[in-house]
């Protein structure tokens, strides 16, 4: 692994570190290998609370979560929430199947910097990361 992270205009950047949740094996190994492609170094987590512990341990080098809506132990937004409370800049990017209905408040109003739809692209999962880092 280099110590310096291309993004998707070829310009070198330094090496941002990503923590994937998601508690599909498949979406979690394909963001890691797009993420990786270009450089970024990611943890992946199948859980919001094994999110949770690894946010703990990594803290301040996790420069962006993508983060899964809908998991069995606790969703996205209530993971966020947590994520918060150790570290109130934190910055999330939702990433679910469906646009969530939030019942009058928006994705941004819940905390995070970003939506992705599943299934995504990798052009797509690129620029809001690149655009959302830390």
């Amino acid at each position: 692994m280099t110590d310096r992270a291309t993004n998707s205009e070829g310009r070198e950047c330094p090496n941002r570190h990503i923590l994937v949740v998601d508690d599909e094996q498949a979406i979690r190994g394909l963001a890691r290998r797009i993420l990786n492609s270009k450089g970024y170094r990611v943890t992946t987590c199948k859980s919001g609370a094994q999110a949770v512990d690894a946010y703990a341990k990594l803290g301040d080098r996790v420069d962006l979560v993508i983060l899964d809506m809908l998991m069995p132990d606790m969703n996205g937004v209530e993971t966020l929430r947590l994520l918060k409370q150790a570290d109130p800049n934190v910055r999330a990017i939702l990433c679910s199947a469906y646009v969530p209905d939030f019942t009058g408040k928006s994705i941004a109003d819940e905390g995070f910097v970003g939506f992705i739809a599943k299934p995504f692209e990798m052009d797509a999962l690129l620029m809001l990361t690149e655009r959302n880092l830390k």
